[in-house]
């Protein structure tokens, strides 16, 4: 079953989120092999994607235990301020796909432009 994060971001500004993911003994996930995309939605039955990442388009990376999670600030200031929704799904090589987060995403509003 997925956990629930917040992530909240500032409009225009670079961001970086580490995800650390451990097994029910506190060992590190073993994400070897492993690609991941996340969506980011107005609501989970809309059909307009907000932002996308993905380990193919590059803002998502993974090393051992930890997904990193990037935005340019060219991203962010494109991203109305205000509240969606997000997933991030991870697949293995053999293809088995599991949700491991979902959650509210904010972004606030930038008053420097």
């Amino acid at each position: 079953m997925a956990q629930f994060y917040e992530i909240v971001l500032d409009q225009g500004a670079t961001s970086e989120q580490e995800l650390n993911l451990f097994n029910e003994d506190d060992t590190p996930v073993d994400l070897f092999g492993y690609t991941a995309r996340m969506q980011v939605r107005s609501s989970p039955s809309s059909s307009k994607v907000v932002d996308e990442l993905t380990t193919e388009n590059g803002r998502i990376k993974i090393v051992g235990g930890t997904i990193t999670l990037y935005w340019p600030a060219k991203t962010t200031s494109e991203i109305p301020a205000g509240g969606y929704r997000y997933d991030i799904e991870i697949e293995s090589a053999d293809g088995n796909v599991e949700r491991i987060l979902e959650g509210a995403f904010i972004v606030r509003r930038e008053v420097t432009r």
